[in-house]
C-alpha cells in the first residue's frame, strides 16, 4: 500500500479513527473527493469538516493503534489475491477494472435485470 502511495496508510488509519466516531463513510467520501490532499494536516481538516472530536481523532491517529487494523486488512487482501482498488469478485471471477462489471453482469443476469443493474453502476 505504501509503495503505491506514500500517504495511503495514513489515510486508511484516519478513516478507522473517523469510524470510531461513527463517520467512516463520510470520511471516506472526503478522502475520495480529495485524493491528492491526504497529508496529516489534510486529514485533520477533514475531521474538522465532519465535526469530529479532533482531539480524540488526532490522539487515535498519533497512537498508531489503528495501524494494526489496517495492516490486518491488507494482509487479508493479499491472501485473497486482491492487489488493487477496487477489486470485485463476481461469480468467482476477479474483476480489478470496475468498468467491466456491467458487461460481466449482463452475461450473468437476465437482460432486464442486467440493464437496470448496468444503469445503477454507471
Amino acid at each position: 500500500m505504501t509503495s503505491i502511495h506514500p500517504y495511503a496508510l495514513g489515510a486508511a488509519v484516519a478513516s478507522e479513527c473517523a469510524a470510531d466516531q461513527g463517520k467512516f463513510w463520510e470520511y471516506h467520501d472526503l478522502l475520495f473527493d480529495n485524493q491528492t490532499d491526504i497529508k496529516k494536516k489534510d486529514l485533520i481538516i477533514y475531521a474538522e469538516r465532519l465535526n469530529l472530536d479532533t482531539t480524540a481523532f488526532q490522539n487515535c491517529y498519533d497512537s498508531q493503534v489503528k495501524n494494526k487494523v489496517v495492516r490486518a486488512d491488507m494482509d487479508e487482501g493479499r491472501k485473497l489475491n486482491i492487489d488493487s482498488t477496487p477489486t470485485f469478485y463476481v461469480d468467482g471471477k476477479k474483476i480489478a477494472d470496475w468498468t467491466t462489471i456491467p458487461d460481466l453482469l449482463a452475461t450473468l443476469l437476465p437482460v432486464s435485470t442486467a440493464t437496470s443493474t448496468s444503469i445503477l453502476l454507471k
